[in-house]
């Protein structure tokens, strides 16, 4: 008489169909020891920061960053061109590194034009460099 089956199976027939463990053996430890097979998503904690590190984090994209310096620069204006020029002179748009001005007056136009380079240095040191490229004016 043969030996009984190590392994009970249900409908074989040759090589097809499901193995299934005995009822003993199924309450063993599976081969790799007492681990429990989870799902790969779950064993990854969920990824926990402070509200500071997560700012931060945000403020780093460029879209955010670009925005971030135009308004940076719109409040600092006085300082960085001058009381007299910030009454008459105002940044509207920083796009691309290009910064637009508006001016009252051709009379101040001018005068921002001959300091383009200038302000476009103290910009750039405040604020990082290539923040302004160019200076246009309207």
């Amino acid at each position: 008489m043969p030996p009984p089956p190590r392994h009970r199976f249900d409908n074989l027939e040759h090589g097809r169909g499901r193995r299934t463990r005995p009822p003993e053996e199924a309450s063993e430890p599976a081969p790799g020891g007492d681990r429990v097979r989870e799902k790969r998503h779950l064993r990854r904690p969920f990824p926990c920061q402070s509200l500071a590190a997560a700012l931060k984090q945000a403020l780093k994209t460029p879209a955010i960053h670009r925005r971030l310096n135009a308004a940076q620069i719109i409040e600092a204006w006085e300082e960085l061109a001058g009381p007299v020029v910030a009454q008459h002179v105002q940044p509207m748009a920083l796009d691309k590194g290009v910064l637009t001005l508006e001016a009252d007056s051709s009379v101040w136009r001018q005068e921002v034009s001959l300091a383009r380079p200038e302000l476009a240095v103290r910009i750039n040191a405040r604020f990082g460099p290539k923040t302004v490229r160019e200076i246009r004016i309207k």
